[in-house]
């Protein structure tokens, strides 16, 4: 009897044990997230760049490497080669593919802080191009804008063209209109090299005219649209402030 007793007890502190343990797991279930659930968040919270990942630092190490292998030039005689050709300042090289040429990319930054890309071929220092960077040319992204040191350089080139100076071409502008002319600038007309003189009358209508930077000829002369446009301003603005000529004699004169 005594022994059954000891059984039951036994017994009985096991059910209520497995019963504690049993508890205690399911609280700690209610307490813990779903670790699925969790998964699932994480996966969906990677961006998609992550899953399509560019190419590693080893892979570029790599690839540099190779190119290096086919170079000829250092990246230094780039960059001399690169502030030949455009004045500046030079970014450090960078090794490029060009459509199978290897060739250095070289930023230059002038002195009006323009900065240019130059491509250097890595094997003969050859400017294969030359290119205002667009990232730099800041809200004023019109293509083909010359930057300040090409304009100069092409003024240099028309002005070894012209046989006549800027007064003599200022000097024929006035003599085919008379008044005060602005200075002369030099202009590719068609394959011709002319100056473009402006010239304001006595009553202060500017004229253009443009001379034969060799011959010293008048080619053309009109009169600026840009002053046309001021006078019709002018005149609409007189004929707002009086009465509209539409307007009936007797009403006018009623009021």
């Amino acid at each position: 009897m005594e022994i059954k007793n000891k059984v039951a007890a036994v017994s009985v502190g096991a059910v209520t044990s497995l019963a504690a343990v049993t508890g205690l797991a399911a609280f700690a279930g209610a307490q813990s997230p779903d670790a699925s659930a969790d998964t699932t968040i994480q996966a969906e919270s990677v961006p998609a760049e992550a899953i399509e990942s560019p190419e590693n630092e080893a892979d570029e190490a790599a690839e540099n490497a190779a190119l290096a292998e086919q170079a000829s030039l250092s990246a230094a005689d780039a960059e001399a080669a690169a502030t030949a050709a455009v004045p500046g300042t030079a970014a450090p090289a960078e090794l490029e593919d060009e459509d199978g040429t290897v060739a250095y990319e070289v930023e230059v930054t002038d002195d009006a802080g323009t900065v240019h890309e130059v491509i250097i071929d890595a094997n003969t220092g050859d400017v294969l191009a030359q290119e205002v960077d667009d990232d730099d040319d800041g809200a004023d992204d019109d293509e083909g804008e010359e930057s300040e040191a090409d304009e100069a350089a092409e003024n240099a080139a028309l002005a070894e063209q012209a046989s006549l100076s800027a007064a003599d071409a200022e000097a024929a502008a006035t003599a085919a209109v008379p008044g005060t002319a602005a200075p002369a600038e030099l202009e590719d007309e068609d394959g011709t090299v002319v100056y473009e003189v402006e010239v304001t009358d006595e009553a202060g209508t500017v004229h253009e005219v443009i001379i034969d930077a060799n011959t010293g000829d008048v080619l053309a002369q009109e009169v600026d649209d840009d002053d046309d446009d001021d006078d019709d301003d002018g005149r609409e603005g007189t004929e707002s402030a009086g009465e509209p000529a539409d307007m009936p004699a007797g009403e006018a004169a009623g009021n």
